[in-house]
């Protein structure tokens, strides 16, 4: 009898279950609004656009992608209640927004196993090998991994002489984390590495940070931040007169910052190609959110690919 009646509510608990693990919802929480939006309300549009079209397409298995998308503005605070109340409905959560919003969204993803996906961010260590089975990410920037890249184009490009490198971190978690390691593996790799300077997010003048820079006497210097902080560091160097070569992460903005600069000491890198290029998978972007984004099509690069 009791095997029969455990037999018969797992049938139940199977039958009921069913439409609920039928639906595809998905929670987003971003930094749509805010200091950081620039960066991540992009990835925001495209996935609106995105599931438009497979909805209207007829969805997937013939069921709707509902999407819930709440603004965290890049706040802690903010990102632990999106965090609550999309882990209670969704079967997948997304966040779009800086480092500062990363831990009450992995705590949520392992309390109560929903898997999340890190999409238009950078992917943190718990996404690469070996991995947490709970997290995802999409992104083409990645921590440690950057700064081996930057590290060995500055190497090369010094052709043999010895530099003194810089590092302008932005006051976030994994900007700081990363550049320090940078600092660290700069020494190994037989550069002069200059101690990281950490600029506030919301500083009104970069110039302090940027005449440390200068005062220390860098060569080149590295920044791996969100866009507003690396070219304003940059920019603060240029008013204050060095001479030296900058090399930045090329985020979402960058196709249109370099051709507003037009500064030849000026070096972006990054794991998507500009839409200058004019590719099949850019023409196909661009023809989809004509009408429908804030940010112009190619903004979207980050948001597509996740």
């Amino acid at each position: 009898m009791r095997t029969l009646s455990l037999t018969l509510f797992l049938l139940l608990l199977t039958v009921t279950s069913v439409p609920a693990a039928a639906q595809y919802r998905i929670g987003m929480s971003a930094a749509i609004t805010g200091p950081a939006s620039s960066t991540y309300a992009p990835t925001y549009e495209a996935y609106r656009v995105y599931f438009k079209r497979v909805n209207d397409a007829g969805g997937i298995n013939g069921q709707k992608v509902e999407i819930a998308f709440e603004d965290d503005r890049g706040e802690p605070q903010r990102a632990a209640a999106n965090a609550k109340k999309l882990g209670e409905t969704s079967i997948l959560m997304v966040n779009s927004s800086t480092s500062a919003t990363y831990k009450p969204f992995m705590t949520e993803s392992e309390t109560g196993k929903v898997p999340l996906m890190f999409g238009g961010g950078v992917c943190p260590r718990e996404a690469f090998p070996p991995a947490s089975p709970l997290i995802f990410c999409s992104t083409s920037f990645g921590s440690k991994w950057d700064s081996r890249f930057a590290l060995g184009f500055i190497k090369e490009q010094a052709g043999g002489k010895k530099v003194k490198i810089g590092f302008a971190a932005q006051d976030i978690p994994l900007s700081r984390i990363e550049l320090e390691f940078a600092e660290q593996l700069a020494k190994d790799m037989g550069l002069e590495p200059i101690p990281v300077v950490v600029v506030p997010g919301n500083t009104p003048d970069f110039t302090p940070f940027a005449q440390k820079l200068k005062d220390a006497g860098a060569d080149w210097v590295l920044s791996w931040a969100l866009w507003h902080v690396e070219v304003g560091v940059f920019e603060a160097l240029q008013r204050i007169g060095w001479t030296g070569s900058y090399l930045l992460y090329g985020h979402q903005q960058t196709q249109d910052e370099l051709a507003r600069l037009r500064a030849p000491n000026l070096n972006a890198f990054g794991g998507n190609t500009l839409f200058m290029e004019n590719l099949p998978i850019h023409a196909e972007i661009t023809n989809l959110v004509k009408g429908q984004t804030t940010h112009p099509a190619h903004y979207m690069a980050e948001g597509w690919s996740s």
